[in-house]
């Protein structure tokens, strides 16, 4: 019965690691700076170690956020700052629409970038994650990815919207929610990742068993970066 095989202690030992994982997820953002860092090692550890043999936890998790750290901290604070603005500019919009028809015009416009913005910043962590590339580079990804995954996005928003309200109430959730919400979303995600790789003709390499470091062996596509695979991406669809 206690046989590590056992699909009773497959799901035990799943939900121990979401607890785990979750925990350093938390942990990571107190600094706020480092908050898509630690969603990029979130992501990776979810797909890439618990969704698989579900060993190295711990290591993985911290490798991959010390890997995302220094562009993860710039990703971070342009999407403090951009969430900022557009929020301001939707909150005038919302104003002036009460008064004439340009107001109305101002706010709808600037409902559709904040749509648009808010589903970028939800690539921005998985980019960060599978890609190597400076902040422009990884912008140019997510900006990307969710135009060709609209449904996908809004059901991630949805699913998120509904995990905040549920946290809300039982806050003590927050301890495993985080990591639920990448392995309920995170098929769809890896889907459009792998439709780039296959777009760019790169592709991902085997998984090493050497101590080789993590960067390598969930960062590099081919030899390509990002900004390269972005491109030939564009030409393949050409």
């Amino acid at each position: 019965m206690f046989q590590m095989e056992n699909p009773l202690m497959r799901m035990l030992t799943k939900i121990g690691n979401f607890i785990l994982v979750s925990f350093y997820w938390l942990l990571t953002c107190i600094p706020v700076v480092t908050i898509i860092p630690a969603c990029a090692a979130l992501f990776h550890t979810v797909t890439k170690v618990i969704r698989q043999d579900g060993e190295g936890v711990t290591a993985d998790f911290f490798s991959a956020f010390r890997h995302a750290l220094h562009p993860g901290v710039l990703l971070s604070l342009i999407t403090a700052g951009g969430s900022l603005l557009l929020y301001t500019c939707v909150d005038f919009g919302y104003q002036m629409m009460r008064q004439n028809a340009v107001g109305t015009a101002y706010f709808s416009v600037g409902c559709i970038l904040a749509y648009a913005w808010t589903a970028t910043v939800f690539y921005l962590a998985p980019a960060l994650s599978r890609f190597e590339g400076g902040v422009l580079d990884i912008l140019r990804i997510a900006f990307y990815l969710p135009f060709r995954n609209f449904f996908s996005v809004l059901l991630q928003m949805i699913l998120l919207a509904v995990m905040i309200f549920v946290v809300d109430f039982y806050p003590v959730l927050l301890l495993i929610v985080p990591a639920l919400y990448v392995d309920l979303t995170c098929s769809g995600v890896e889907k459009a990742l792998q439709r780039l790789v296959a777009l760019s003709g790169a592709k991902e390499p085997e998984k090493q068993t050497d101590a080789e470091p993590e960067r390598e062996q969930c960062l590099e596509f081919g030899g390509l970066s990002a900004l390269e695979q972005a491109a030939n991406m564009n030409d393949s669809e050409e």
